[in-house]
Parts: C-alpha cells; structure tokens; sequence
C-alpha cells in the first residue's frame, strides 16, 4: 500500500484547487502621475461612494505608471465575491494609516470604485485609474 506523505498530499491538493476554473489574478493600473494606495473590501450591499473604509484590510503601494496584480489563489475572484456581491476598491494618496481615523482617512479619498463580479469580467478583470 503506497502512503503518501502528508506535505506531498497537502500540495496535491493545492495543485488540484488551483487547476479548478477561474480568474485567479485581478489587474489594478495606476495612469496617474503619482503613487497611489489602494485597499479593497466586499459587501453585501450597495454602498454610497463616501462608504467608510477600514484600515485594518490594509492597502498596497502603486507606483504611477505601474500594475499591481492581486491574487486570489489558491482560490478564485469568483468565489471570493461569495463575501457579498460588491467589490470595493478605494484610492488614497498616501498610506491610509498616516491618518488619525478611518473616517479622516475616507474623507481624503481620491477614488472609490464598486463592482460586481460581471463588472470585472466585462473588463478583464483589469481597473485602471486614470484621475
């Protein structure tokens, strides 16, 4: 009887998640002139543009002119929207956390994005901020 050791079998398993259907990558371009930082977050429903966003989900530096590439793996976008069925992407100036309070720093925001997972496949799972 072969036994199969447990990294191995564990790996398999990722190996074969990550073979399933789907958009693992999400593309976010910055076209402005300066850095930009940019945070995401999923709801259940619509949500007005001044939505507050909390700090605590992080958000990524991207330098102008180039792309970030967010990955789901080993999941997919496409489940990842079983969150809710709204994706948020909000654009800041600077890191969010150089604020005093989730409410200063929406306040600032440059951008505020909302999508539904037919949005992004519309688009190639690709969002380009251009101001």
């Amino acid at each position: 009887m072969l036994l199969l050791h447990p990294l191995l079998a564990f790996l398999l398993v990722i190996l074969c998640i990550s073979c399933k259907g789907g958009q693992h990558e999400l593309y976010f371009i910055n076209k402005s002139e300066d850095v930009i930082y940019v945070g995401f977050n999923f709801t259940k429903e619509f949500a007005e543009a001044d939505i507050i966003y909390d700090r605590r989900g992080g958000q990524t530096k991207i330098e102008k002119g180039d792309t970030c590439i967010y990955t789901a793996w080993p999941s997919t976008w496409e489940s990842r929207f079983k969150r809710g069925p709204y994706m948020h992407f909000h654009v800041f100036p600077r890191n969010t956390y150089d604020y005093d309070s989730d409410e200063e720093a929406s306040a600032n925001k440059l951008m505020h994005y909302q999508f539904t997972q037919e949005d992004l496949e519309k688009m190639n799972w690709t969002i380009v901020y251009k101001p």
